[in-house]
């Protein structure tokens, strides 16, 4: 059958599946996208063609039931009754000053992620895609989180108790690029154009990095006054990694005479500085004050040793994106099922240093990632952003050894370390665990 263009879009959605027929347009699809609440009104979104985005106000003509766990993570759905949407309008949404397609990535190829996890309640949910709303009910979550972490004091935090304060751990498959949907992986060809330029190291930089491997194996003396001296010495080795890791920064360079600059310099994400907006919030957690917790002798030592904000334009302050990305270091050892409390709590504090930031009052949405380090000498990388439905998202890499200084973690956390965020839609959909 031959097609032209497109007229209208007639879609129809079973719970879980979108089928988009596409009248007169030959790139009609399949696929799943779950609807979003926007103005009082349900919208579907879907992916028209690799390069456009469309949002179409639906008509609804009959109310889906079904039986879906939500947020499980083996989903099953009903396929009928169906509900029919049907609307008019073009692929680059000239209709209504309602509608918002979703921004496209700086320098990057349009795309659009579109989570397969759609919700059994109602069809008309509150509206969550209120922007006021969303960061009332962020903010009453993180400082519900934050209250809590300092109660209990504990090192450590399995799913299960996670999941009554309202925070879901999942696993984080690093090689996939759709896993962290808000920040988009350096590819490894572009990775591979840097070298170590060990020859310009001063002598103290060249000590590290040559003495790496060794390092592992010393040892260190405290005062016998100090309460923790074994985790002192846990976070001393973690922090060998964080060392690491700034030297590859500092020192990786491109062998191009038309760009000499290091990774470092080449790289967007700038630190936030005492004078940003951002350091009005609270700090606690990232700098690992133990002031405050119920039982704070009981905790490793845990610091954020970087936070850092990408930053297009470094002489405009408005194109910085909301996106944060920490260092964070820790004297206990982490669990694949675990999170630290030198983890979490930093997350939610960043998150909470972000809401209260008057530059990103129209913004909802703060994603977070990690370079988390920790013992023995050990490493996982963490992504983190609240859900619209309020609950916090959380998910882990594997845990990587660094034992060794030529190992492919090394590899893969500078590819994370140095990422691109990638833009948030003005509609937040909803993450697929």
């Amino acid at each position: 059958m031959g097609h032209s263009h497109l007229n209208s879009i007639t879609t129809i959605i079973h719970i879980g599946t979108c089928e988009i027929d596409a009248e007169n347009n030959s790139l009609s699809r399949n696929g799943r996208f779950p609807p979003v609440a926007l103005d009082g009104e349900l919208y579907c979104t879907a992916a028209y063609s690799a390069e456009d985005t469309i949002l179409a106000r639906p008509k609804l003509t009959e109310a889906p039931t079904g039986d879906a766990e939500y947020l499980g993570s083996s989903q099953t759905c009903s396929s009928s009754p169906a509900f029919q949407l049907s609307t008019s309008l073009s692929p680059h949404l000239h209709v209504s000053s309602s509608l918002h397609h979703f921004h496209h990535p700086l320098n990057q190829s349009r795309r659009v992620s579109t989570p397969s996890i759609m919700s059994s309640q109602p069809v008309n949910p509150p509206v969550l895609q209120d922007h006021d709303a969303l960061r009332k009910m962020f903010e009453e979550k993180a400082d519900s989180i934050l209250e809590w972490l300092e109660s209990k004091s504990q090192v450590s935090y399995d799913c299960d108790t996670l999941r009554e304060i309202g925070v879901l751990l999942h696993h984080m498959d690093v090689t996939d690029d759709q896993e962290s949907l808000d920040f988009k992986l350096l590819s490894e060809k572009e990775y591979s154009t840097y070298k170590i330029d060990s020859a310009r190291m001063p002598n103290h930089v060249r000590h590290h990095y040559d003495g790496f491997d060794e390092a592992f194996h010393s040892s260190f003396s405290y005062p016998l006054s100090d309460p923790l001296p074994a985790t002192e010495l846990v976070y001393q080795k973690a922090f060998q990694i964080a060392r690491y890791i700034h030297i590859l920064q500092d020192y990786s360079k491109k062998d191009d005479p038309d760009n000499s600059y290091s990774i470092e310099k080449n790289s967007n994400w700038y630190e936030i500085l005492a004078e940003d907006s951002f350091e009005d919030g609270p700090q606690g957690m990232l700098y690992g004050l133990h002031i405050g917790h119920s039982k704070p002798l009981d905790l490793s030592r845990w610091r954020a040793l970087s936070s850092r904000q990408w930053q297009e334009d470094p002489e405009d302050l408005d194109t910085i994106r909301p996106h944060v990305m920490l260092m964070i270091c820790t004297g206990a050892v982490a669990k694949s099922n675990n999170l630290l409390h030198g983890e979490i709590g930093p997350i939610i504090n960043t998150i909470q240093c972000r809401l209260l930031q008057e530059e990103f009052k129209q913004t909802s949405s703060f994603p977070v990632l990690v370079i988390s380090l920790f013992g023995p000498r050990q490493g996982r990388i963490l992504y983190a952003r609240f859900n619209i439905d309020g609950t916090l998202i959380v998910r882990a890499s594997d845990i990587f050894d660094f034992e060794k200084k030529n190992q492919e973690g090394f590899d893969l956390f500078m590819r994370y370390y140095n990422c691109q965020p990638e833009d948030i839609p003005y509609s937040l959909p909803l993450i697929r665990p």
